[in-house]
Protein backbone atom coordinates (compact mmCIF):
# COMPACT_ATOMS: atom_id res chain seq x y z
CA UNK A 1 0.00 0.00 0.00
CA UNK A 2 3.02 2.22 0.27
CA UNK A 3 2.17 3.94 -3.18
CA UNK A 4 0.98 6.78 -5.07
CA UNK A 5 0.78 5.17 -8.20
CA UNK A 6 -2.39 6.20 -10.83
CA UNK A 7 -1.82 2.94 -12.79
CA UNK A 8 -3.68 4.59 -15.69
CA UNK A 9 -6.10 7.22 -14.31
CA UNK A 10 -5.26 10.07 -15.58
CA UNK A 11 -7.02 12.62 -12.66
CA UNK A 12 -4.42 13.11 -10.27
CA UNK A 13 -6.71 14.55 -7.16
CA UNK A 14 -6.43 10.70 -6.09
CA UNK A 15 -5.82 9.80 -2.41
CA UNK A 16 -4.18 6.39 -2.76
CA UNK A 17 -1.23 4.82 -0.66
CA UNK A 18 -0.26 5.49 2.57
CA UNK A 19 -2.66 9.10 2.93
CA UNK A 20 -5.29 7.73 1.85
CA UNK A 21 -4.78 4.80 4.39
CA UNK A 22 -4.17 7.61 7.05
CA UNK A 23 -7.17 9.29 6.46
CA UNK A 24 -9.57 6.36 6.18
CA UNK A 25 -8.00 5.06 9.80
CA UNK A 26 -8.05 8.73 11.30
CA UNK A 27 -11.65 8.33 12.57
CA UNK A 28 -12.70 11.35 11.85
CA UNK A 29 -16.57 11.97 11.56
CA UNK A 30 -15.92 13.72 8.14
CA UNK A 31 -13.61 12.21 5.93
CA UNK A 32 -12.05 15.41 3.26
CA UNK A 33 -13.07 12.49 0.43
CA UNK A 34 -15.40 9.58 0.77
CA UNK A 35 -15.58 8.66 -2.96
CA UNK A 36 -13.07 8.94 -5.53
CA UNK A 37 -13.25 9.41 -9.31
CA UNK A 38 -11.70 8.25 -11.69
CA UNK A 39 -11.11 9.10 -15.11
CA UNK A 40 -10.32 7.10 -18.56
CA UNK A 41 -7.11 8.33 -19.64
CA UNK A 42 -7.79 10.75 -22.80
CA UNK A 43 -7.34 8.30 -25.36
CA UNK A 44 -9.84 6.09 -24.24
CA UNK A 45 -11.97 8.49 -22.58
CA UNK A 46 -14.64 8.75 -25.81
CA UNK A 47 -14.93 4.93 -26.05
CA UNK A 48 -18.11 3.74 -24.85
CA UNK A 49 -16.92 0.19 -24.99
CA UNK A 50 -13.24 0.54 -22.73
CA UNK A 51 -16.14 2.39 -20.43
CA UNK A 52 -18.03 -0.37 -20.13
CA UNK A 53 -15.08 -2.73 -19.70
CA UNK A 54 -13.33 -0.51 -17.14
CA UNK A 55 -16.74 -0.27 -14.97
CA UNK A 56 -17.49 -3.83 -14.76
CA UNK A 57 -14.13 -4.45 -13.78
CA UNK A 58 -14.61 -1.92 -10.41
CA UNK A 59 -15.59 -3.60 -7.57
CA UNK A 60 -16.11 -2.19 -3.96
CA UNK A 61 -13.99 -3.33 -1.54
CA UNK A 62 -13.40 -3.00 2.00
CA UNK A 63 -10.29 -2.80 4.21
CA UNK A 64 -11.85 -6.31 5.83
CA UNK A 65 -12.53 -7.78 2.25
CA UNK A 66 -8.21 -7.56 1.87
CA UNK A 67 -6.82 -7.65 5.19
CA UNK A 68 -5.20 -10.99 6.24
CA UNK A 69 -4.07 -10.40 9.39
CA UNK A 70 -4.46 -7.35 11.71
CA UNK A 71 -1.50 -6.72 14.53
CA UNK A 72 -1.20 -4.49 17.34
CA UNK A 73 2.39 -3.36 19.11
CA UNK A 74 3.37 -0.82 21.63
CA UNK A 75 6.60 0.09 20.64
CA UNK A 76 7.73 3.46 22.60
CA UNK A 77 10.77 3.85 20.42
CA UNK A 78 9.96 3.84 16.50
CA UNK A 79 13.11 4.55 15.53
CA UNK A 80 14.15 1.54 17.15
CA UNK A 81 11.09 -0.83 16.46
CA UNK A 82 10.47 -3.87 18.19
CA UNK A 83 8.65 -4.67 14.72
CA UNK A 84 11.65 -6.21 12.80
CA UNK A 85 9.74 -6.29 9.23
CA UNK A 86 9.58 -2.69 9.75
CA UNK A 87 12.88 -1.47 10.63
CA UNK A 88 13.86 -1.02 6.87
CA UNK A 89 10.71 1.30 6.83
CA UNK A 90 11.26 3.77 9.30
CA UNK A 91 12.55 7.01 8.12
CA UNK A 92 10.49 9.74 9.58
CA UNK A 93 11.06 11.90 12.75
CA UNK A 94 8.98 9.53 15.14
CA UNK A 95 9.31 11.49 18.20
CA UNK A 96 5.39 13.13 18.00
CA UNK A 97 3.77 9.78 16.78
CA UNK A 98 1.80 7.91 19.15
CA UNK A 99 3.81 4.56 20.60
CA UNK A 100 0.42 2.38 19.51
CA UNK A 101 1.32 0.62 16.09
CA UNK A 102 -1.92 -0.95 14.00
CA UNK A 103 -0.41 -3.06 11.27
CA UNK A 104 -2.10 -4.51 8.86
CA UNK A 105 -0.90 -7.76 6.23
CA UNK A 106 -3.19 -7.11 3.03
CA UNK A 107 -3.44 -10.34 0.87
CA UNK A 108 -2.42 -9.54 -2.86
CA UNK A 109 -4.72 -12.66 -3.87
CA UNK A 110 -7.74 -10.71 -1.84
CA UNK A 111 -6.78 -7.55 -3.41
CA UNK A 112 -6.74 -8.74 -6.94
CA UNK A 113 -9.62 -10.83 -6.91
CA UNK A 114 -12.90 -10.09 -7.93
Amino acid sequence: VDTNSYAGIYHKKINMGIPRMKELISLQPQIKSPSISAYLIPENSRDLDTAKHVASRLVHKTLRDVTCDVQIYYDPDLANTVVSEDASLVTVDCSDLSPWLLRFKLSPDLLLNN
